[in-house]
């Protein structure tokens, strides 16, 4: 399922028998409430914060016991099997951003338990579980999770202060007896390739003899840098992973 703001839009997608479903059929806030609760230096960010908390929506309100999210702006290269009922696993990412582990802290109460970072733009999550989370972080916080989120996220002086993946996936391994971490390659900056001689279909098959599990084109970040650019496509063309800190 396609779950977008504007589904008219995509609804030439039905032909491929693609199900396309409005972001306000499972988000209980607006993006213009998600706005007001925000400090003006992140109102600019009102947007990435609101899909955060809608994609913890989409799995409580999902008739589903186990809801596999993909990033809007990543393509899938290989498939991804649900985790047996007995084992918590989650991909390895060399992402590293303290604030969204401060948030985790305030929100739960708990430290990080995952030595890697889990943020590569997919994620499995369990109904069951999300819904032990917020549960969890109304309890501790004393209001809904929503607002809480909101909250916290806006206490912080650093921009990107909160990450569903690392809160849903240290939340699963402070409850684990066990949890592994598998490597998971993915290219976040495909979006510097791009280019007059280079498509977006052409990256994909480059991706794919690369042997990358993902790509994503996260053309809010910055991309104005020649240096960039060149540093992108170097690492592009011997398989190497990019980190989206590191690359702004």
């Amino acid at each position: 399922m396609l779950v977008t703001p504007d589904p008219a839009s995509l609804s030439s997608l039905r032909d491929l028998q693609v199900d396309i479903a409005a972001d306000s059929d499972y988000m209980t806030l607006s993006k213009a409430q998600v706005q007001d609760k925000l400090p003006q230096s992140k109102k600019r960010l009102a947007g990435w914060y609101y899909q955060q908390i809608l994609k913890f929506d989409i799995v409580l309100k999902s008739r589903a016991s186990h809801v596999l999210i993909l990033d809007a702006d990543t393509v899938l290269l290989k498939a991804i099997r649900m985790p047996a009922p007995d084992e918590i696993v989650f991909p390895r990412s060399s992402e590293f951003h303290e604030p969204y582990f401060r948030s985790f802290e305030s929100l739960t109460g708990m430290q990080r338990s995952l030595k890697w970072s889990a943020i590569v733009n997919v994620m499995w999550f369990s109904r069951t579980s999300v819904a032990d989370l917020v549960n969890h972080i109304e309890r501790q916080r004393g209001l809904c999770w929503r607002q809480a989120i909101l909250e916290v996220s806006a206490r912080d002086n650093s921009d990107g202060s909160y990450s569903e993946y690392e809160t849903y996936a240290n939340w699963c391994a402070h409850h684990a007896k066990h949890v592994t971490q598998s490597p998971f390659r993915l290219f976040r900056r495909a979006d510097l390739l791009l280019s007059r001689h280079r498509s977006v279909e052409r990256i994909v098959v480059e991706a794919e003899q690369r042997r990358y599990d993902a790509i994503a084109f996260e053309q809010e970040h910055s991309n104005r840098t020649r240096l960039r650019r060149v540093a992108a496509r170097a690492l592009f063309s011997v398989g190497l992973c990019t980190n989206l800190r590191r690359f702004g």
